[in-house]
């Protein structure tokens, strides 16, 4: 299961387990889809730090790239930015390949703890004139 926390809306944090499934990923993105993007724009942040070797294989990166692009239109409108918690090459390679299939059209940007990732949501949040917490 993809843990979210909106505490401190507009920043959402959504934590990967250390191998997620399809059934997962799907859940994850109806959520979004019904409880945040209708709240409006936010910046979300992906820790992906628990994530095993070989926990994110290809046809789960594929799927989660098809998902990014089903709802395309709803991550433009409504994402300000998108940070990725990465500890690994592995891990950013994963996240280069969802890249590669599913190209957006806010700012993307990965960093090796939470906190940097965070605090360059909020900066990101502030630059779009949008109150954060």
């Amino acid at each position: 299961m993809i843990e979210i926390d909106d505490s401190r809306w507009p920043l959402l944090v959504a934590t990967l387990p250390a191998e997620p499934t399809l059934a997962d990923l799907d859940s994850h993105f109806e959520r979004l889809v019904r409880d945040f993007f209708p709240r409006g724009r936010f910046a979300g942040v992906v820790d992906a730090s628990a994530l095993r070797s070989g926990g994110f294989p290809a046809g789960l990166r594929r799927h989660s790239a098809e998902l990014y692009s089903l709802h395309a239109d709803l991550f433009a409108k409504g994402a300000v930015a998108e940070a990725f918690v990465i500890v690994s090459p592995l891990q950013r390679g994963m996240l280069t390949a969802i890249q590669w299939l599913a190209p957006n059209t806010w700012p993307r940007r990965s960093f090796a703890t939470r906190g940097r990732a965070q605090a360059w949501c909020l900066e990101q949040l502030a630059r779009n004139s949008i109150p954060a917490p």
